[in-house]
């Protein structure tokens, strides 16, 4: 989906060259300091990678252009999809295939384990949490189905991580495009920070599912044939999300960008305007309905519920931002960072048209709440941040497969750009001509000879006095006859 590039969109790059390239020095810094070189080295490296993202872009754009003339999605559907749909199933069963292999390594306990295994009293404490409540629940169905046993609750968070890159997946497809869903993808399967995260019970799997699942109602939103009863689905989602994590309202960021900016034929901004108003004021009353529910079933009044609710993202001081905290090793982050790089030229290569700013708008949005410490301790929203760097990096590398279009102006010389003009001229005229012609049929009575004109070739000599006229008689009357 395109966007209409504008100011905003150029606002959303000078800010995200100042993430890339921040994210890019600290840590070439942090190699050079570890592998005792002098900091300028690091500033140097920095340089050198920013380049060689540089020339990557380039490159790139340079070869798809030379080898295809159209949309490479687009250039043999039937074989793209096949490719795409092999690509998918080997990512999923090669996930799974590591997660299985990570399973060896995890611990014998689990304080999760502990609160939502099965006890005599069968009661699970209330948390004001809504996600951490959520996901001890559900940890508390799988023991009550399968007994206390720690490896059914590892295996739930397999199948949940495997539906949550699912989710991702469809939703980035339908958002950001073929490239950027298939990178987000693959960095789900394959990165160790994903899969190793299932041998713990932890709260993020839980929510990454809830996450995913709102992201993709949302992405039904951001169509280029808006329906109300699409918003307001999408809507319902995002306000059970928010209801449960405060993170779950930065899905609005993506959705109500498309929203606005998508450069559609079919649906003007004007008419769009509405459709976001209808997704933000469904999105809060989805919000305060889950909180009258809550008040409904534990009986606490409405309002001390939204304050409570309120004291676990309350922001404090600002904390700051460290890329280095990005969950994943460094080598991970430097593939991730370095991704991303190329979308600072890439960014351009659209004809008027963007996908990076929806996406790196949630990227500064979980940063500002990272930096004012709104999550709790059992949450962060580490993971999300990176499944969004990821779409961004897909996006990058997604716009340099994207071919321009020949314009005249790309001509190579005035001759090749005088002989375009005048075939332009010659078939605009015989489309009009044609338009203007009449189909007759044909006359079938007889018609007049044809008129030869006769030319006198010869003299004729007349004497001076001939006389035409007749004598008449002075007592002929025949005119009173």
């Amino acid at each position: 989906m395109n966007l209409k590039r504008n100011v905003f969109s150029i606002f959303m790059w000078i800010f995200y060259v100042l993430f890339v390239g921040t994210g890019l020095l600290s840590i070439h810094l942090v190699f050079a300091d570890r592998w005792g070189y002098d900091p300028r080295f690091g500033i140097l490296g920095a340089i050198v990678s920013v380049g060689v993202c540089a020339l990557i872009a380039f490159l790139g754009r340079k070869f798809v252009n030379c080898f295809f003339s159209g949309d490479i999605d687009e250039t043999n559907k039937g074989l793209t999809l096949t490719i795409e749909g092999v690509f998918v199933i080997f990512c999923l069963g090669a996930g799974l295939v590591l997660r299985i292999l990570a399973l060896p390594a995890a611990p014998d306990s689990s304080e999760f384990f502990d609160i939502a295994k099965i006890t005599a009293d069968g009661q699970i404490p209330y948390y004001v949490h809504g996600i951490l409540y959520l996901y001890l629940n559900a940890l508390h169905a799988v023991f009550w189905i399968f007994g206390n046993k720690l490896a059914a609750a590892l295996w739930a968070q397999i199948i949940l991580q495997l539906f949550s890159a699912w989710f991702v997946f469809i939703a980035a497809r339908r958002m950001a495009g073929r490239i950027a869903a298939d990178i987000t993808l693959a960095v789900m399967s394959f990165v160790p920070s994903f899969y190793m995260d299932v041998i713990s019970l932890n709260v993020r799997t839980g929510w990454l599912l809830i996450y995913s699942v709102a992201l993709f109602a949302g992405s039904f939103a951001a169509v280029e044939t808006v329906k109300w009863w699409k918003v307001l689905a999408a809507s319902a989602f995002i306000g059970i999300a928010g209801y449960l994590d405060i993170s779950g309202f930065t899905i609005l960021c993506p959705v109500l960008v498309m929203l606005l900016m998508h450069k559609s034929e079919v649906m003007s901004i004007r008419r769009r305007i509405p459709f976001s108003f209808l997704l933000c004021l469904g999105t809060m009353g989805m919000f305060f309905a889950m909180h009258a529910i809550d008040s409904l079933l534990s009986g606490a009044d409405f309002l001390n519920i939204l304050r409570a609710w309120w004291r676990l993202y309350e922001p404090t001081k600002f904390q700051g931002f460290d890329v280095l905290n990005i969950p994943g090793n460094m080598f991970e982050i430097v593939f991730i960072l370095s991704m991303m790089a190329i979308g600072i030229y890439s960014f351009w290569f659209g004809e008027k048209t963007e996908k990076h700013s929806p996406w790196f708008l949630l990227i500064l949005i979980l940063i500002l709440l990272t930096s004012f410490g709104m999550f709790t301790n059992e949450l962060n929203d580490f993971p999300v941040l990176f499944i969004s760097c990821a779409v961004v990096a897909g996006v990058s590398l997604g716009q340099i497969a994207t071919p321009y279009k020949k314009k005249v102006s790309e001509v190579n010389t005035v001759a090749d750009v005088i002989e375009e003009m005048g075939t332009y001229e010659e078939e605009t005229t015989e489309v009009e001509n044609a338009e203007k012609k009449i189909d007759f049929i044909e006359n079938p009575l007889p018609l007049p000879k044809k008129h030869v004109k006769r030319v006198l070739d010869y003299d004729i000599k007349v004497d001076a006095e001939l006389d035409f006229d007749f004598t008449i008689d002075e007592n002929d009357d025949y005119d009173l006859k």
